[in-house]
Formats: structure tokens, C-alpha cells, sequence
């Protein structure tokens, strides 16, 4: 019988943290201010957590969608800052990545794509209960 890990060291990760965080304010949190009709400086993407989670079967697909996901937010951050002169999202910085790469190699590709998405689409704990995002 093969011995089973404790999943909760994945996402008590901080690069996961982190990366969950850009897929939250790519997803929920600017669905939120679109539905509040506030000015959103970030696109929707729409679809992202169903692609991470349909690559995720082969270790290698998901790391190269979500390498992409990040590198596409990470360009949007600095686009926004460098146009508006601020910015509201958390950045994702390279030990982000190596975390993210150190749990696929060791829990596997599918068992963090899941608990990413999830986290991610969830509400974080110091976000109001209604889906607030703290910036209105």
C-alpha cells in the first residue's frame, strides 16, 4: 500500500499562494468589478481555470499553460503600471515558479492544478464574504 501525503504543505506554499492569487485577480475579482460596473484595468479570463485543469493530466502541458498564464499577467501588470502609473494585483516572482515547479515534481501535475484552480477561484480569507475585494 503506498504511503499517501499531507496535501495541506501545497497550498501553505507561498508560490502557490501567489500564484493562486494572479489566477484569483485574473478571474473572480475582475468578473466582481465588471458586474459592479467599477473600472476594471484587467481582462477577464474567462476559461483559464478549465484549461489548467484539462492540460493538467500531462505534467509537462501544464507547467508550459500556466508558465504561459503567468507570463501573460506579468506583462499586463507592467503594461498597466507603466500606462496608469499603478497597479492593484500581486505579482508573481521566480520563486513562485519554483515552488509551483518543486510540487508538481512531487505531488503530482493533477493533485496542484486542482487545489490551484480551486484556490484560486475561491475568495481568500480576508476578503469580505460577499466577494468583495477590498477596493471598492
Amino acid at each position: 500500500m503506498a504511503s499517501r501525503k499531507d496535501l495541506l504543505p501545497i497550498v501553505q506554499s507561498a508560490g502557490f499562494q501567489n500564484i493562486a492569487c494572479a489566477i484569483r485577480y485574473s478571474t473572480v475579482i475582475p468578473q466582481g468589478r465588471k458586474a459592479r460596473h467599477d473600472d476594471n484595468l484587467y481582462e477577464v479570463r474567462y476559461g483559464l481555470g478549465a484549461e489548467l485543469k484539462r492540460k493538467a493530466a500531462v505534467k509537462d502541458e501544464f507547467i508550459a499553460a500556466l508558465m504561459d498564464f503567468v507570463q501573460s499577467y506579468s506583462r499586463e501588470n507592467s503594461q498597466v503600471l507603466e500606462s496608469k502609473g499603478k497597479q492593484m494585483r500581486c505579482n508573481v516572482r521566480t520563486g513562485d515558479i519554483e515552488d509551483i515547479v518543486r510540487l508538481v515534481d512531487e505531488y503530482g501535475s493533477e493533485v496542484v492544478a486542482n487545489l490551484l484552480v480551486a484556490y484560486g477561484y475561491a475568495w481568500d480569507s480576508h476578503e469580505g464574504s460577499n466577494g468583495s475585494d477590498g477596493d471598492s
